[in-house]
């Protein structure tokens, strides 16, 4: 049984893994920069992460937001 959830545990996480392809891989995974934390107001939830990119100066805003398809999380 031990084992059972052994495997069925690697194949989720086999399985939940995505490649991204070279064309379309975003400049925070490839880029030299930093990841920049807004903590948005007190206790409206409203926080998001950028990225500044050192080589090209520019800034990639709503990380979050875009790569998980969600613009208002509720707690």
């Amino acid at each position: 049984m031990k084992n059972f959830f052994v495997l069925v545990s690697i194949w989720i996480i086999a399985i939940a893994c995505e490649k991204i392809s070279d064309d379309h891989v975003p400049a925070y995974l490839k880029g030299n920069g930093v990841f920049i934390l807004n903590e948005g107001n007190f206790t409206w939830g409203n926080g998001s992460l950028s990225f500044y990119d050192f080589e090209s100066g520019n800034i990639q805003n709503g990380i979050f937001e875009n790569r998980n398809q969600t613009h208002d999380i509720a707690c």
